[in-house]
């Protein structure tokens, strides 16, 4: 299909057509994407540090992690955002401390989607199951009990 506005095809025209194209690439191993995914998680989370360390004293950093819509399951995007007060404990999140003052930070907490937390109770017993990211989750399941949230596992 043709755009309105010039020669060209429409904008969704050229997205389906790069989707098919992606979908004829070889398939992706696991251990790849997660070593390209750590590599721009960190380089993200360096440069906001690095953004704010002349700027914010203190301050958290809450990263999102969002799926690419077209290319859901094969493409990822983070959104790095330096606050000055603490996000809301909720899944999907990473949140670190960052004290410019002290040249410390860490990780105060992360959550999967609360759509995959079955999974990662499923294998709690396993070996190399984050057994802090279970406690964070079984916190957070708390939190939705006594507020009255109702949602299956």
């Amino acid at each position: 299909m043709k755009s309105e506005f010039g020669d060209r095809e429409t904008i969704g025209t050229q997205l389906v057509k790069k989707r098919e194209e992606h979908l004829k690439q070889p398939i992706v191993e696991i251990g790849d994407l997660g070593h390209e995914l750590g590599k721009g998680y960190m380089k993200g989370l360096q440069e906001c540090i690095d953004n704010h360390v002349n700027s914010i004293d203190k301050y958290y950093i809450e990263v999102k992690i969002e799926e690419e819509p077209f290319f859901r399951k094969q493409a990822y995007k983070f959104i790095f955002i330096a606050r000055r007060t603490c996000p809301a404990f909720q899944p999907n999140r990473d949140v670190y401390w960052v004290n410019n003052i002290k040249g410390k930070s860490g990780l105060l907490w992360s959550l999967p989607q609360r759509s995959r937390f079955f999974l990662f109770f499923r294998d709690k017993e396993k070996k190399g199951t984050s057994k802090k990211l279970i406690k964070w989750m079984e916190m957070y399941l708390d939190l939705e009990k006594k507020a009255g949230i109702k949602q299956g596992l």
